[in-house]
């Protein structure tokens, strides 16, 4: 019994204590009640440190004091629209942390836009017989397949090294980017084939001799079907054997899609929707960009970088196998550099003239000289320099 009596007086002094009141039995019995502890992790803890000036303290205030019956009524409704507002306030607050600062900093650092180098692809056997070739598909001569080297040589020269690659579908565009990459040792970067990147198509032309197009209709008529921006040749029939719907390559297109004839604004407007939609993505993006094209598909792309107009877009010459390069600024303007020349901002990197004697001159040397071709350098961009050199050495003596 003695041992039992601690037990006991604990058991009568908590018993003796008064009971707290809920908050709506205090109302109802006319007491006030200290407000509630406000959990550490709470809403309204969270937003304890608002401003007294700010037009969401009472409201988070309220928040806290709001009553069990009004929370049963209304209190979905009122705690919504209070953290909105609390969120709002909260947007508003100045964040100046060195986290932050450096966080904006480099997010709001525009990237330099990447490099984009245009090139034509090397010289087909059609472009030796001045033949209309449009969507037919002959391929590179030996001479193309040097044209396309030295370009990758010219490129390595001057530092440009692709980071993606689109050519269109035709065999001496791929054949061309092959090469290229070949040469500057850069198997892996990515090429993209791309139908809209492939020459105009000229219609019931493709395969016939320039020159004796040029006799039967006139040079007039002829100049207009190559150099016009909206005149078309006449249509190729289905029947025709380069008509390219049988090809297997085009199997993805639909037959509507592929077209019997086109005049140079219509090659643009299948080329310049891939600018805008790969093309410019990838150079916003800092990647360099090299297209390896056809005559008047590059010409639309020219045309549509530099808002060249229609008269001026028919005197613009792009030889096979020179890369012509644009620079831009960061809105994608592009960037007059001193070699470029007319309306056009680019620049090609060598001119045609040296580029055909030095070819000349290197077939010459490799039928007589063994080994000139072959470098004893090691990496393609050292290889690149020394074969440059020697042309010039060749062509323009030593200095």
């Amino acid at each position: 019994m003695v041992a039992l009596l601690p037990i006991l007086v604990s058991a009568f002094a908590v018993c003796s204590r008064p009971l707290s009141l809920t908050s709506s039995q205090a109302r109802l019995r006319g007491q006030a009640t200290a407000p509630r502890p406000t959990p550490r992790h709470s809403f309204a803890h969270r937003y304890s440190n608002l401003p007294i000036s700010s037009p969401a303290t009472k409201e988070v205030a309220a928040a806290r004091t709001i009553d069990d019956g009004a929370l049963i009524k209304d209190g979905s409704t009122r705690r919504r629209e209070v953290f909105a507002r609390a969120r709002e306030v909260n947007a508003e607050r100045p964040r100046n942390g060195p986290i932050r600062r450096l966080y904006r900093r480099l997010r709001g650092r525009p990237k330099k836009p990447g490099t984009l180098v245009l090139l034509r692809h090397g010289a087909s056997y059609w472009n030796i017989n001045n033949t209309f070739t449009g969507w037919a598909d002959p391929d590179l001569t030996e001479d193309g397949r040097a044209e396309v080297k030295r370009a990758a040589r010219l490129l390595l020269e001057r530092g440009y090294e692709p980071s993606v690659v689109y050519t269109s579908r035709l065999k001496r565009a791929v054949r061309s980017a092959w090469i290229l990459l070949k040469e500057m040792n850069i198997h892996y970067r990515p090429i993209f084939k791309e139908y809209r990147l492939n020459e105009r198509m000229y219609g019931a032309l493709t395969g016939m001799s320039k020159s004796q197009i040029a006799l039967t209709f006139g040079e007039e008529l002829v100049q207009q079907w190559r150099r016009s921006l909206d005149v078309r040749p006449p249509a190729l029939d289905e029947r025709h054997p380069y008509w390219p719907g049988k090809e297997r390559k085009y199997q993805d297109i639909p037959r509507d899609k592929i077209p019997k004839t086109e005049s140079l604004r219509d090659t643009m407007n299948r080329a310049v929707p891939l600018f805008k939609e790969k093309i410019e993505k990838d150079l916003r993006d800092g990647k360099d960009v090299l297209v390896v094209g056809h005559y008047n598909s590059l010409r639309g792309l020219i045309k549509h970088i530099d808002s060249i107009d229609s008269e001026y877009i028919r005197s613009v010459e792009i030889p096979t196998g020179i890369p012509l390069v644009f620079e831009f600024d960061n809105e994608m303007k592009p960037i007059r550099s001193n070699f470029s020349e007319g309306a056009m901002s680019g620049s090609f990197l060598a001119t045609r003239e040296v580029t055909l004697a030095a070819l000349k001159r290197e077939r010459e040397l490799a039928k007589n000289v063994p080994g000139f071709t072959d470098s004893p350098l090691v990496t393609p961009v050292l290889r690149a320099i020394s074969s440059l050199q020697r042309e010039r050495e060749i062509l323009f003596g030593k200095e």
